[in-house]
């Protein structure tokens, strides 16, 4: 059960009952809130959702429910549900252009939710693919960083060894010099 706004039980005095002068559609108001509250309700019930989404309003984003009564439309905001307005789609023209109209473009809307559905399911399923790909790419770098972190560590044990070979040379060279010494009688050479 939506609840009527003032501006939208006045757009009813208005454009269903026709009334024309303030003062007539301020007493219709009053003397029939009731009956408003129903019917608007009524064709909220019996009408058809045919968006539901965010839209901005001054500057702010609210969820909104339009819904399709015939050649009504019926503004709510879905978060306070509350009815905002209602107008009748009028062209000028005869009620069956604009139900004619009105279906046309029902067609259109149709078709263009469906192509939106079907995109939604596509990106889904590419989105899944590609994030089971990323998935697999980091299991791919966190293998290559064990390796590279395992090359390191066995390039430092190789400039270990390379750092311990030129110790033994030195030892060497130390045990050479020693050697010439005695040989010559000198304590350093």
């Amino acid at each position: 059960m939506y609840t009527i706004s003032k501006h939208a039980r006045e757009r009813y005095a208005e454009r269903i009952m026709d009334r024309e002068h303030k003062a007539d559609v301020a007493r219709y108001v009053i003397e029939n809130e009731e009956k408003i509250t129903e019917d608007v309700n009524q064709m909220i019930e019996y009408g058809q959702v045919i968006y539901q989404g965010k839209q901005n309003r001054d500057g702010k984003s609210v969820m909104i429910t339009v819904v399709l009564k015939d050649c009504w439309i019926i503004l709510c905001d879905a978060t306070k549900n509350l009815v905002v307005t209602l107008f009748k789609i009028d062209f000028g023209l005869d009620d069956e252009f604009t139900k004619l109209y009105i279906s046309k473009m029902m067609d259109k809307l149709n078709a263009a939710k469906e192509k939106l559905s079907n995109e939604v399911v596509k990106i889904r399923q590419e989105t899944q693919n590609y994030a089971i790909l990323i998935e697999n790419n980091k299991y791919l770098i966190n293998n290559y960083k064990a390796k590279i972190n395992a090359l390191n560590d066995l390039n430092n044990a190789y400039q270990e060894v390379i750092n311990n070979n030129s110790t033994l040379i030195s030892v060497a060279e130390e045990e050479v010099a020693d050697i010439i010494n005695k040989l010559i009688g000198k304590k350093e050479f």
